[in-house]
């Protein structure tokens, strides 16, 4: 009994994030409000960082899943994990891209706002400039009028903020939550002929070395 709905839960779970993934597709395509002076630096969208970041215990119930039984075959048929190197680069990949490629679908669109706005800004800002540079001429020969400078640095601030804005959702965050989602469950699988301890001290000895 129990097999029917673990299945039921496993691809359920499944359709669900194809779901999510057509839905982000579609809302790429759409004409949104975003725009490049967000406090987010995303456009506004930083949001669903973290909203990809709760599919982080279903990746680790995959991955979990994979790790169970790779467990299995080691255990009663003796072979060893070294023979599942490709086994286990497969679940790596394909829970990064099932949890990682919605993110992406999200890039043209954020690259379409930041080119647009960049555009916007440079075309709107020629005559303001050109202004502000006669009154700094008038202000060189006459030294009666302090021409106003603040809103000349707005202007450089909203340049400088559309410029670094990024048009990637995916951050160190996001990639070292799911690649931990896939290899937290294989320690103990690895443990089995390598011990834990020798792993840490080569991991941290490449980390620190």
């Amino acid at each position: 009994m129990s097999i029917p709905i673990f299945q039921l839960l496993l691809y359920r779970w499944f359709y669900t994030i194809i779901l999510w993934m057509i839905f982000l597709r579609k809302v790429s395509k759409l004409n949104l409000h975003l725009t490049s002076l967000h406090p987010d630096g995303l456009g506004g969208l930083v949001f669903l960082r973290y909203t990809q970041l709760s599919f982080f215990s279903v990746a680790l119930a995959y991955s979990m899943l994979t790790a169970g039984v790779m467990n299995n075959l080691i255990i009663f048929s003796g072979i060893s994990i070294a023979d599942y190197k490709v086994a286990f680069g497969s679940v790596l990949l394909i829970i990064l891209f099932l949890f990682i490629l919605p993110l992406l679908l999200l890039m043209s669109l954020l690259i379409k706002v930041k080119r647009r706005n960049y555009m916007q800004y440079s075309l709107q800002s020629w005559p303001i400039a050109r202004k502000y540079e006669g009154e700094l001429k008038d202000y060189y020969q006459t030294e009666e009028e302090n021409p106003d400078t603040s809103w000349h640095v707005d202007l450089i601030g909203s340049f400088e903020k559309t410029r670094d804005m990024k048009v990637m959702l995916v951050d160190k965050t996001i990639l070292l939550a799911f690649t931990a989602a896939v290899i937290l469950p294989f320690l103990p699988v690895l443990a089995r002929q390598i011990p834990l301890k020798e792993i840490f001290v080569n991991i941290f000895g490449k980390i620190l070395g």
